[in-house]
């Protein structure tokens, strides 16, 4: 098809098949194909778009339902963005992957009207712990039956597939809806956690650690504990976060910590030096110290979406999503004395 300077003609069955560039290397982007959906079908969306994270790229799908015989919009433009608004940092748009557009360019969608199309877009790779977006910088979509998604906080697990919303909810659609979403380990990362400098100080007559990882302060409302967890290929590598409530705060892991995930495998601890197992040990804090605790364990399946943790003998065992885990990685930060 011949490329106008101004704006990109689009056929029909061009806008519904994944179009890649024959320069792109071969490592590079492969579009997910985008489901055909029937414009009745497009009314029960719960948002017409979709975006799957990797962890080169990341691909929006944008569906769109044509109300005219002939439509003109700009898919996406160089401030088209998808924005991490917990971070403020911006993940810019590279290029359009399916439906024959261009960057920057007017789009012509002709003999369309009442049917539904698809463009995806590709983005910068988002951070696997990313758990809200905000779709910016694309103003052009306005005319769209996108407008009401652009520049609002999305909840990212839940653009993972297209989700329908009969205007009857039944007892089945709510069930399935609750399963939806669920963040999985997704892949293997070469991210770890940070170097962790404590030692035992043997000058002591009882386990006492110094260089414990101090942290900033991670709460707002209460001082709960959490846990933050990196998965590579060869480990898993957990973290947990508290605050202690005294000086010199002690505390007393089981001899043998665990994890359990959603399937009931259980992964017995594989290092957690310098801290001892199974006897009280002291640390160099002040009341008030934000602190991380780095343990590690065996690998995990990538489909896993949650586990139990049993680490502490004084405190019960606690259930936390992998969404959680990935999205804590950014509190894990040492502080310097």
């Amino acid at each position: 098809m011949k490329r106008m300077r101004t704006a990109t003609i689009v056929a029909a069955l061009m806008l519904i098949a994944p179009a890649i560039d024959a320069a792109v290397r071969t490592d590079e982007v492969q579009s997910p194909e985008p489901k055909r959906i029937s414009a009745d079908e497009f009314h029960t969306l719960k948002y017409p778009l979709t975006i799957t994270v990797n962890p080169t790229y990341t691909v929006m799908t944008v569906y769109h339902l044509c109300m005219l015989d002939e439509e003109h919009i700009v898919v996406a433009s160089d401030t088209s963005a998808l924005l991490d608004p917990r971070t403020g940092k911006k993940y810019h748009a590279r290029r359009i992957m399916s439906g024959n557009a261009l960057m920057n360019h007017d789009t012509i969608i002709r003999g369309m009207k009442d049917q539904v199309v698809s463009f995806q877009i590709e983005f910068d790779p988002l951070p696997r712990h990313t758990q809200k977006i905000c779709i910016v910088g694309m103003s052009c979509l306005q005319k769209t039956n996108t407008y009401k998604y652009i520049d609002k906080v999305l909840e990212l697990p839940h653009l993972s597939n297209l989700i329908m919303e009969p205007e009857t909810p039944t007892m089945a659609t709510l069930i399935a809806r609750l399963s939806e979403g669920r963040t999985t380990v997704g892949w293997y990362s070469d991210d770890m956690p940070p170097r962790q400098r404590a030692k035992i100080d043997k000058k002591k007559n009882s386990p006492h650690i110094t260089g414990v990882m101090k942290i900033r302060p991670y709460f707002t409302t209460d001082m709960r504990d959490k846990y933050a967890a990196w998965f590579t290929p060869e480990a898993t590598y957990v973290a947990y976060i508290t605050t202690c409530t005294t000086s010199s705060a002690s505390y007393t892991f089981y001899k043998t910590p665990i994890m359990v995930d959603d399937k009931h495998t259980v992964y017995h601890i594989a290092g957690s030096a310098p801290y001892p197992l199974g006897t009280t040990f002291t640390t160099d804090t002040e009341a008030g110290d934000c602190i991380a605790i780095i343990m590690q364990f065996p690998p995990v399946p990538l489909d896993t979406y949650q586990f139990y943790f049993s680490l502490i003998s004084d405190k019960n065992s606690i259930r936390v999503d992998v969404s959680e885990l990935l999205e804590n990685q950014y509190l894990v930060q040492p502080i310097k004395p």
